[in-house]
């Protein structure tokens, strides 16, 4: 066994803190604490520890989505358990069961108790699970009005806690997430799943030391990981982007980018590229592949959209990152693709491959 997690976090400000928020100094003192580097790595906020030796400990700042080993601590003189009640309700959906309990207690309370039990806090990935969820709320009796589930703000966005999937803070896709007011701009606290008898249930923002019920979820353990296809926002300069990660061809994808009210995206830079490949590379699923909004036509390459051409010869900066323009043949779609982790190379491709592709919004 290597790395294991424990308590503690960089802050947005560049601080490490412990979780009952005592700081962690980055300078040691008398060897304390026993950083393997200078913990100033800014997409590296979490903090687990090695071994250096059999008895000599390292920290080490890694990325929070790494499944790792952790350790879980609690006050000998505390109770084990907090005082939930029984549930009030079980509702299910395919092979997962969402248990609802009456038991006024803090967020992260709630995620403790769920996980005690071999569950964890619920997930609500879509408006249908939603919809179904509410109903099971106004049909307990006594019913209710709005209860924690896994979401809260972390490493500057709204976050499953279970997944560390990203929650986009605007609806994406069929009006899900459906925040209250339609988006949030909110930068802080947890979610809290919210209905009305006869309106469709709301995601809710709420201080995470509030008291509320809580929907704990049993979900099935797979050994092999389910990799999420789930849209993920992306954002450059004013641009709002969408990376589907569902496979279609060119014209499918554009049709799609339509029916979101958007279009397959066009870049302006280098940078705007990047920005798109980082984020690929984050998803769990490491996709390489992406569709652009280019086409060739007329002997020419063009952005479809905004009647553009498209730069045939590389700038300085490295933009566009033409791949190959010798065999041409029936390639007329533009394809983008992910090298060394985030390096961008374009390259048309036969339209009717399957692949994911990015919107702008």
């Amino acid at each position: 066994m290597e790395d294991i997690w424990i308590g503690g976090q960089r802050t947005e400000r560049g601080k490490w803190l412990w979780v009952d928020g005592e700081p962690i100094p980055t300078e040691p003192t008398d060897g304390y604490p026993p950083w393997v580097r200078n913990p100033n790595r800014p997409w590296k906020q979490c903090l687990a520890v090695d071994r250096y030796t059999i008895d000599a400990p390292l920290f080490v700042d890694l990325d929070c989505r790494l499944p790792k080993p952790f350790i879980c601590q609690r006050d000998v003189d505390g109770p084990a358990n907090p005082d939930v009640t029984l549930p009030s309700h079980m509702v299910s959906y395919k092979r997962n069961m969402f248990i609802l309990y009456h038991s006024r207690i803090s967020w992260a309370t709630a995620a403790a108790f769920c996980r005690m039990r071999g569950y964890r806090l619920a997930i609500i990935p879509n408006n249908k699970i939603a919809k179904l969820v509410s109903t099971a709320m106004f049909r307990s009796r006594p019913s209710f009005e709005s209860m924690w589930i896994s979401g809260h703000f972390i490493h500057n966005k709204w976050r499953w806690l279970s997944t560390g999937e990203a929650i986009s803070s605007y609806p994406i896709e069929n009006n899900y997430p459906p925040w209250h007011r339609n988006s949030t701009n909110q930068t802080s606290g947890c979610i809290l799943l919210d209905r009305y008898v006869c309106d469709d249930p709301v995601f809710l923002v709420s201080q995470c030391d509030r008291k509320r019920d809580f929907i704990c979820e049993k979900y099935e353990k797979n050994i092999k990981r389910h990799k999420s296809i789930n849209p993920t926002e992306i954002q450059y300069k004013g641009h709002k982007m969408i990376l589907f990660l569902k496979d279609l061809s060119w014209h499918e994808a554009q049709d799609y980018c339509y029916s979101q009210n958007a279009y397959l995206t066009e870049v302006d830079d280098y940078n705007m590229m990047k920005a798109i490949t980082t984020v690929m590379s984050d998803q769990e699923s490491e996709p390489t592949h992406v569709w652009l909004g280019g086409m060739f036509i007329k002997n020419k390459w063009i952005w479809v959209h905004n009647k553009r051409p498209i730069p045939i010869i590389t700038d300085k900066s490295g933009f566009m990152p033409w791949c190959d323009m010798e065999e041409k043949g029936d390639n007329d779609c533009l394809n983008m693709d992910r090298e060394a982790h985030d390096k961008p190379a374009v390259y048309g491709l036969k339209c009717k491959q399957r692949q994911p592709f990015v919107c702008t919004l």
